[in-house]
């Protein structure tokens, strides 16, 4: 018998740092069935596309590149209300699938920590292998995967490797209940994220349900000061009542020796070293690649300046000189 999961098309949402190869993946998996547009209100760019895996058809969501999920700018904002279920016009996701670069997963995994706390399943695509084991970089994939607790599949997007093992990844991961969020803050800051939480329900106004925030939005407005969450409830909530009560918040935690917004980075830095603990090789000597060995001339201090002279050189008489035969042809 088909249950409604089974038949109903899944959401998923690719999301990942910028110059990842997110954009790639998204094409090579959606292909020609893929639709550009912006979302509502914002220039941000809306994409949307669709694959077929077992006969089941998938919604991908190429959300907006970013750093983090800490609502600072539009795009973040966007990234954060899809995920969450609050864009009017994109489906709430089933799925998330992050992309990170396998050759600078220090970086990468801050947001992963980050997207395990929205309570969804996760897949984690390790883009970029090729370049990774070009610098000497060898990642132990099973063993990163047993220290998330989600699926980690490695592909090269440009080259379409991997995908078959990705899709069939995202397929059973949908039918698995989500992992429990792990708790990387201490038990100080959960207990002023309920106290807030409650004084936002109790001295809201009902002004647009804007006091009805997620408890995601809740942690993002007593971690990120003047960010995106603090104006969404200044412009929909008449009272500011609230503001003292996040003040405080902020003052218990100062004093208990754990600042915001220092104590995210603190927190979540130190989770990316527990996960990667015996998952990075690196060769005691950097391999040098071709990338290198063309640094090595373009940033010389004389040969870097000729080839920049004699590129500037090409490109005047390319337009001054060079262009005069095919214009008279047009």
């Amino acid at each position: 018998m088909t249950t409604a999961l089974e038949s109903r098309t899944i959401t998923v949402a690719l999301l990942g740092n910028p110059n990842t190869g997110k954009s790639t993946l998204f094409g090579a998996l959606a292909g020609v069935r893929q639709r550009v547009g912006n979302y509502p209100g914002v220039t941000v760019e809306k994409r949307l596309g669709q694959m077929t895996h077992d006969g089941r058809l998938y919604s991908l969501i190429d959300l907006p590149g970013t750093y983090s999920l800490a609502p600072r700018s539009p795009d973040e904002m966007v990234a954060v209300d899809v995920l969450l279920g609050r864009q009017s016009d994109a489906p709430e996701p089933d799925a998330i699938l992050c992309i990170v670069d396998a050759s600078n997963l220090e970086r990468h995994l801050y947001m992963v920590s980050q997207a395990l706390e929205f309570g969804k399943p996760v897949v984690v695509a390790l883009n970029m292998m090729d370049i990774a084991k070009e610098r000497g970089i060898q990642v132990n994939v099973e063993r990163l995967q047993k220290h998330l607790g989600a699926p980690v599949v490695a592909i090269q997007a440009h080259r379409r490797e991997g995908l078959d093992s990705l899709r069939a990844a995202l397929a059973e991961a949908v039918r698995q209940p989500p992992p429990r969020p792990t708790a990387l803050f201490p038990a100080l800051f959960q207990t002023e994220v309920e106290r807030l939480e409650a004084s936002i329900l109790e001295k809201g106004d009902g002004v647009g349900g804007a006091h009805h925030l997620p408890r995601y939005l809740v942690e993002r407005l007593l971690l990120d000061s003047g960010g995106y969450v603090e104006e969404l409830l200044a412009d929909r909530l008449q009272t500011s009542h609230w503001k003292q009560d996040l003040l405080e918040s902020r003052a218990r935690l100062a004093a208990a020796g754990a600042p915001v917004p220092a104590i995210e980075a603190v927190a979540r830095y130190a989770w990316v070293a527990k996960v990667l603990d015996g998952v990075v090789a690196r060769s005691a000597e950097r391999p040098v690649t071709f990338s290198d060995r063309v640094d090595r001339v373009l940033t010389h201090r004389v040969w870097g300046m000729l080839v920049f002279v004699a590129l500037m050189m090409a490109v005047f008489q390319a337009i001054f000189r060079w262009s005069e035969l095919p214009v008279s042809w047009v």
